[in-house]
């Protein structure tokens, strides 16, 4: 039994690290605009519109080649959701077209080109310009 545990993390340090997970690996949408999402859990409430407000959990990590890199925001570390309209200027445009046409209590990721997230500007020390990011949103409620 030992053998093989040793046998399974020295294939895992030749084929890159448990810890990153490989996103090109996994089934998304993507969008026209270049937005791709999965969902892992579909919601049962009601369904997210243009207009409503939302509340929601969520985690963003840079895009690492392909993998999860540094994370810059976790709702769930702040212990605190945010909430939002969606289809306004407020958030970024991935957020309002991500999550648009889910159901409460539905949990997504989210895959966003630079240009729907903070583009050629970034935000100061924390994400890089031109940066791809990843979210997992879990949508708590719609008001």
């Amino acid at each position: 039994m030992r053998k093989w545990l040793i046998f399974i993390g020295l294939v895992a340090c030749l084929f890159g690290s448990t810890n990153k997970e490989l996103l090109a690996q996994q089934d998304f949408v993507t969008m026209d605009n270049g937005l791709r999402y999965q969902d892992f859990e579909m919601g049962n409430g009601p369904i997210a519109e243009t207009g409503m407000i939302v509340v929601v959990h969520l985690i963003g990590w840079l895009d690492d080649n392909g993998a999860k890199g540094s994370k810059f925001i976790s709702t769930y570390d702040r212990g605190k959701p945010v909430s939002f309209k969606l289809g306004t200027d407020n958030v970024m445009k991935a957020w309002s077209q991500g999550i648009h046409g889910m159901k409460a209590g539905g949990k997504r990721r989210l895959l966003v080109p630079s240009k729907l997230g903070y583009g050629e500007k970034g935000v100061a020390d924390i994400i890089p310009p031109h940066a791809d990011l990843v979210f997992d949103v879990e949508l708590l409620e719609i008001r």
